[in-house]
């Protein structure tokens, strides 16, 4: 069985928001972790506009207790339509931070395969390169229908969207449905094991080579902590992000404007929850044994989740040293790609360093 489409902006809108809604999924957890953020926040105000009505009201009178009914009321719905709304407001902040990219995303077919209980999963990926990804049909976390087409969410957390036009009819999507939903089974690794590669890099002496490293969740946090502190001070990140900045001091000075001030700290404390719970689903994907090598023009990367894309080297900035990594970034896909410093030795990060910078075009 195999099927081949392509992706126009709105399906890529559509496989968002469906992943959003898709128990087992990466985007899910997001959209999991933004409901409760946004909760947090609705309850705070809640608290800060009741204190503030009883205050008024010179105790809890009739008139302050009919005005906290109608302002629980009012957030309420609020936050049902948050709710309600959350996986598509993923999916426009994702369209938004991946808006350079698009065109990629869209000018290259997909195809999706399944072949003896394997499934194979090809198309555009990030930075104008190619990926792929296959997964034991017993490995994949969660097949369903929804109403934009086909989901399918892979061991590693990432997932797809086969649009409803893909298929030749209702009963073919049901074909595809049926053939992958009986057969689901523990999220694991699949196929026979081959042999990985010690870590550490190794030059072939022809302006490429291999880089193997195996990282764990611990380990891959803190390096996507280092990672974010790295870029909060480049340019490049900042003229990407501009809006931010504004957005917080405007919001800030609301607060203030409000006599609230004091809720600032408490905001930050949820917004550092939010951040770090999406960090840990983030470094959880990326644990693992992969295996890089830098060819002529892109980078080809291979996971152990069976996951394989290319990252070509044009666009991508860098490289950064961190404590313990060395990363490249691709400001137009808003991606980086990480080198943790423990698989090497000085020799050959010194090596890396120096064929990052010639592929990068800095200077060594």
């Amino acid at each position: 069985m195999q099927l081949q489409y392509t992706m126009t902006r709105r399906d890529l809108r559509d496989q968002f928001a469906a992943l959003g809604r898709t128990r087992g999924s990466l985007g899910a957890r997001y959209v999991a972790t933004n409901r409760l953020m946004m909760a947090l926040v609705f309850a705070a105000a809640l608290g800060v506009s009741g204190w503030r009505t009883v205050q008024r009201a010179g105790g809890l009178n009739a008139v302050a207790a009919a005005t906290l009914a109608v302002l629980t009321l009012l957030l309420a719905v609020f936050l049902a339509a948050y709710w309600a709304l959350a996986p598509r407001l993923f999916a426009s902040v994702q369209l938004l931070a991946l808006r350079a990219a698009l065109d990629s995303l869209t000018a290259a077919p997909y195809t999706l395969q399944l072949a003896d209980g394997q499934l194979h999963y090809q198309g555009p990926s990030l930075n104008a390169g190619r990926g792929a990804l296959d997964c034991a049909v017993t490995g994949l976390r969660a097949v369903r229908r929804d109403k934009a087409g086909l989901v399918v969410i892979f061991a590693d957390g990432s997932g797809a969207l086969v649009p409803n036009r893909a298929f030749s009819g209702a009963q073919e999507l049901h074909s595809w449905l049926q053939a992958l939903q009986p057969q689901q089974g523990p999220v694991g690794p699949s196929g026979a094991a081959q042999p990985a590669p010690a870590d550490g890099f190794v030059p072939d002496g022809a302006d490429g080579g291999v880089l193997a490293c195996t990282l764990d969740a611990e380990t891959t946090r803190r390096l996507l902590w280092e990672l974010n502190a790295a870029l909060l001070k480049t340019p490049v990140y900042w003229r990407r992000l501009w809006w931010a900045p504004l957005l917080l001091a405007a919001g800030g000075a609301l607060l203030v404007a409000q006599g609230v001030w004091w809720l600032l700290p408490v905001l930050a404390v949820i917004v550092v929850w939010a951040v770090r719970r999406n960090a840990r689903s983030t470094a959880a994907r990326l644990a693992g044994h992969s295996v890089i090598r830098f060819g002529p023009d892109a980078m080809q990367v291979e996971t152990g989740a069976g996951g394989r894309f290319e990252v070509p080297y044009r666009g991508l900035t860098g490289p950064y040293r961190t404590a313990h990594g060395i990363f490249l970034y691709d400001p137009a896909a808003n991606v980086a790609r990480v080198f943790p410093r423990a698989a090497l030795t000085p020799e050959s990060e010194a090596a890396l360093w120096a064929l990052l910078c010639r592929k990068t075009g800095r200077e060594v």
